[in-house]
């Protein structure tokens, strides 16, 4: 019945701040969504950040800004992903660490939002990196 995952709703105190904050981490591009709600594209998925006490029909019941996490996949070694949090001033929550993940064991780094909602970029080891011809990482 189901495929996985459409998209992914953190409830965040600071919309600004957190879309800035996941754009620099995880190399995501800025959307704006239907009525003006703001986003990021995250290769054909989305995450859509939920402002709390903002309009909206459909959401959580109560909504908590730092109440979620969330696993983003990656081709990107993890050792790769921590060099970016600290290049970008960010300091890892955790990682690399080895992480179970939904298909298979993972490798993880990990970093707190404004909010503090958990953002995990994990690697499935079988995953080749990706990198750019020449060197460095693509996002």
């Amino acid at each position: 019945m189901t495929e996985g995952p459409d998209h992914l709703a953190p409830v965040v105190r600071a919309g600004a701040a957190s879309r800035r904050c996941y754009r620099e981490v995880s190399g995501t591009e800025a959307v704006t969504c239907g009525g003006g709600r703001q986003g990021l594209a995250c290769g054909r998925r989305k995450i859509n950040l939920q402002q709390a006490g903002g309009p909206g029909a459909i959401g959580p019941r109560h909504p908590t800004p730092g109440a979620g996490d969330r696993r983003l996949a990656s081709g990107v070694p993890p050792e790769d992903v921590v060099e970016r949090l600290r290049s970008r001033g960010v300091r890892p929550g955790l990682g690399p660490v080895p992480r179970t993940g939904a298909p298979e064991h993972t490798e993880s780094g990990c970093v707190r939002g404004p909010d503090g909602n958990l953002a995990e970029i994990a690697r499935h080891p079988a995953r080749a990196p990706l990198v750019r011809p020449g060197g460095g990482l693509r996002h």
